[in-house]
């Protein structure tokens, strides 16, 4: 074991196509990125690593995740590749993930038995691909709500989780039964953008849509409005990994009893009182984010311990984090 082992890099033009068995296990390094060409990451290849952050290459050829190959790793968030086709058992166990992230294109056909066991996931999207899913009792874990998975696979399989959780069709992730949106919008017909106005109904999970039909058109949803969700009763939030939110506006979640967020890479700007005095604890911006401008008091007195700004960012406005009495550290890329 490379006990001391803190840093790996490996070159843009990589050719590794294997990372075997044990390879980095037990290794200290706290970042990786995956080079684009590798196909295979064998068992246990990262197992009891110190990382935190795992990144795959935009144009990754990566086809299995075999058992074990990130457990017990400190991942908060992870976004699986397109490629992918299977997910090996225990695969990302233990790994204090907060959410996992599938692409809408994504290929992913297997998750085997207890691949993302014993982690903090409070709602879990299986991609439509997936056509086997090995059920265990202790396949999720207790902080579970929802998890929405396609009607084939549901009648297929039974499904053994939290029995808090609730079962939901992709078919109504973003709309009810009735075909209507949860959420309100405010309409640009020269530009067919949509802001997100606040909810229809009280709910406390809301999937952001990339997109919504309007009298025949499609509208890219790019904006939160200021105090859309304020003190409301969402707990979670979900955005697609083909977002196209840029603006999160003044108060948009103030008050909230929201838990964690990934902000996605389309955002710019996280507006002035955007988060102030919720409840969050996991703050996470999403791989190549271009977030600009961070507002005033936009984290301000919440529960958020740690956090990575991005590279992108060029201002951190006045008591973006006053108050944060938790915050222990803050790193910049």
């Amino acid at each position: 074991y490379c006990g001391s082992l803190k840093h790996i890099m490996f070159s843009e033009k990589s050719q590794l196509r294997i990372i075997g068995s044990k390879a980095f296990e037990s290794c200290k390094f706290e970042s990786i990125t995956i080079p684009p060409h590798v196909i295979e990451i064998h068992k246990q290849a990262f197992q009891n690593c110190k990382l935190k952050q795992l990144k795959f290459s935009d144009n990754s050829e990566l086809k299995i995740i075999h058992d074990e190959a990130f457990s017990y790793c400190s991942i908060n968030v992870v976004q699986i590749p397109s490629s992918v086709i299977e997910i090996g058992e225990r695969a990302f166990k233990n790994c204090n993930l907060v959410n996992v992230v599938f692409s809408e294109n994504s290929n992913l056909q297997i998750i085997k038995k207890d691949a993302f066991r014993n982690n903090p996931l409070e709602f879990f999207i299986i991609p439509q691909s997936v056509t086997q899913f090995d059920e265990s009792s202790d396949n999720f874990c207790d902080n579970l709500s929802y998890i929405f998975i396609n009607s084939n696979l549901s009648s297929s399989n039974t499904i053994n989780i939290p029995e808090k959780a609730q079962i939901i069709s992709h078919n109504n992730l973003y709309k009810s039964e009735d075909d209507e949106y949860y959420l309100s919008f405010d309409f640009n017909d020269d530009e067919k953008t949509a802001k997100i106005k606040g909810l229809n109904i009280k709910k406390d999970f809301v999937a952001v849509p990339r997109s919504v039909n309007h009298n025949g058109n499609e509208y890219i949803v790019t904006e939160i409005c200021n105090g859309a969700f304020e003190n409301s009763e969402i707990k979670i939030i979900y955005f697609p990994s083909d977002s196209e939110v840029q603006i999160i506006g003044e108060n948009s979640f103030a008050e909230s009893p929201i838990h964690n967020i990934v902000i996605p890479s389309s955002v710019t700007q996280i507006c002035d009182n955007a988060f102030q005095s919720c409840q969050l604890k996991n703050v996470i911006f999403a791989q190549n984010s271009k977030i600009t401008s961070i507002g005033k008091n936009a984290f301000a007195n919440t529960l958020v311990e740690e956090i990575q700004i991005p590279p992108s960012a060029k201002q951190i406005s006045t008591d973006a984090f006053s108050d944060c009495s938790s915050l222990k550290n803050i790193f910049f890329d």
